[in-house]
């Protein structure tokens, strides 16, 4: 039985979350600090896409978050400075 491959972007979809990532981004900068509901409610994705999308800017560290993930102190997303 073969491996299901597990890469994260595979060459047909990186397109479509290369451009998620830049309605994120851009959503980013005009509302910073959005909880991630409010970000992905607001972004016009699929939520799989968004939080795919979301997940990857925080990886490579284009967008930081703060907060502890609980319901009174959710995670919260800015834009990275540098």
């Amino acid at each position: 039985m073969a491996k299901k491959n597990k890469n994260f972007w595979s060459s047909d979809s990186k397109e479509k979350y290369d451009i998620a990532s830049q309605k994120l981004l851009e959503r980013l900068k005009k509302a910073p600090e959005l909880t991630r509901i409010q970000l992905v409610n607001g972004s016009c994705l699929r939520k799989q896409t968004a939080l795919r999308a979301l997940n990857k800017l925080l990886e490579i560290g284009a967008v930081h978050r703060y907060g502890r993930g609980t319901r009174g102190n959710p995670y919260r997303y800015i834009v990275s400075s540098a």
